[in-house]
């Protein structure tokens, strides 16, 4: 039952999915680039100690990014995380695989910034309470074997820039499923579900 918009509940109906992140609130064992993570952080959007927090290093003109190599061989994809500021207002979601598709997001103010590459089919940003935000990019036209990404931004418009060693994000939820937008979040804790 979803409660979302009124103490009335309504059904919330679904199709079946997976989520092809192998592990989604733990970020540890992909291609982590110019930054450092440390796992079980901060609170999460589930109310508990399991949120990762991303610390950019000091390396100039370079992305700060994680990028996670998928065995999904579809190419129309909604990717979304759920991210916090920590020092760090602004993050991106990134698929390459083809023609590279993806969005910059200020997560401070839940606003959606600049192209990454190729424009998305659609982008989102959803408040999910207590300072969190899930943000979510629907690209399609994706060649087999997609690499999703997530990185930090300066501004709205710019990822590469030179970190200050101490600014980041917090992350939580990562989701990578086949289809033309987001359903509710599914945990996995070390293999697809």
């Amino acid at each position: 039952l979803d409660y979302t918009d009124s103490s009335c509940p309504a059904l919330l109906l679904e199709p079946q999915r997976t989520n092809a992140m192998a592990n989604s609130e733990y970020f540890g064992g992909y291609n982590i680039s110019q930054m450092t993570l440390e796992h079980n952080y901060a609170i999460s959007p589930e109310g508990i100690q399991n949120a990762t927090r991303l610390i950019e290093n000091t390396a100039s003109g370079t992305a700060h990014s994680i990028s996670i190599a998928t065995p999904s061989t579809q190419t129309e994809y909604a990717w979304s995380v759920y991210a916090k500021p920590n020092g760090r207002d602004y993050m991106y979601l990134y698929v390459g695989g083809g023609v590279g598709q993806g969005s910059i997001f200020d997560i401070a103010n839940g606003t959606i910034g600049s192209n990454v590459g190729g424009a998305p089919n659609d982008v989102q940003i959803e408040d999910a309470g207590n300072g969190w935000f899930r943000c979510t990019i629907y690209v399609n036209g994706i060649a087999a074997s997609p690499t999703p990404s997530i990185g930090l931004a300066n501004s709205s418009s710019s990822f590469t820039y030179t970190g200050d060693g101490t600014s980041g994000v917090y992350l939580y939820g990562a989701q990578f499923e086949a289809g033309s937008y987001a359903t509710s979040y599914i945990p996995t804790y070390g293999t697809s579900v």
